[in-house]
């Protein structure tokens, strides 16, 4: 088993040299590959303009900070009707374009972020010997994708007081999901509307009038 085994398989990359400089590893890497696709057009070329190094940073290696230094070269689109001149080369499997970190560091980052936050997270990856800032950890979080929303068909409803006697919230969990909605402050009349409409199989531990009218209602 080789060196090549710490690229991901698939990618088209080799990996020319291995250098150790105090405690970062440097992988210098380029592709296989003698041309590349223009992205416009989908012409494939062989005509070098230029070439530039990208250092990204990577998962750890042996408790060491590892950098990947990607040889990207530029190529001339040789289509007279293609209105670009000139385009990169692109990995991927690899490394998004203008990204920093490699896809499977991105992705380690993500869940770090979900799992401890921002701080927490900080400290947990520079001990891992991949040091991120907290703003970054909450950004990654920030751009993930939504998760889907079903309608839940096991609803349990009940109330807390943020002040007694002054402010009340609503807590709506769904027992069948183990998942929880976040609490929120509206008025009965809302609440009772909504339930009307979120009614679907049955509605756990209902002890209010109110609410007790509107899942009778929503049965209907």
């Amino acid at each position: 088993m080789g060196p090549q085994v710490l690229l991901p398989q698939g990618a088209g990359l080799v990996l020319e040299q291995v250098e150790l400089c105090g405690q970062v590893v440097h992988l210098s890497v380029r592709l296989a590959a003698l041309g590349a696709p223009c992205p416009t057009c989908g012409r494939s070329s062989e005509a070098v303009h230029s070439s530039y190094c990208r250092i990204i940073a990577d998962l750890p290696i042996a408790d060491r900070q590892v950098t990947v230094q990607l040889l990207v070269r530029r190529f001339r689109c040789r289509e007279q009707a293609c209105s670009r001149r000139t385009f990169a080369e692109q990995v991927p499997l690899l490394v998004d374009r203008y990204a920093r970190r490699t896809r499977r560091l991105r992705s380690d980052f993500e869940v770090i972020g979900l799992m401890l936050g921002g701080r927490p997270g900080s400290r947990l990856s520079a001990r891992q010997k991949k040091p991120t800032s907290r703003m970054t950890l909450l950004r990654l979080v920030r751009a993930l994708p939504e998760p889907p929303v079903e309608t839940p068909s096991v609803l349990g409803v009940d109330e807390f007081a943020f002040r007694r006697g002054r402010h009340y919230g609503t807590i709506l969990i769904l027992w069948n999901q183990k998942s929880r909605f976040s609490p929120g402050v509206c008025p009965h009349a809302l609440w009772i509307g909504m339930l009307r409409s979120w009614w679907r199989t049955c509605v756990c531990w209902s002890q209010a009038g109110q609410r007790d009218e509107a899942c009778r209602l929503g049965q209907l």
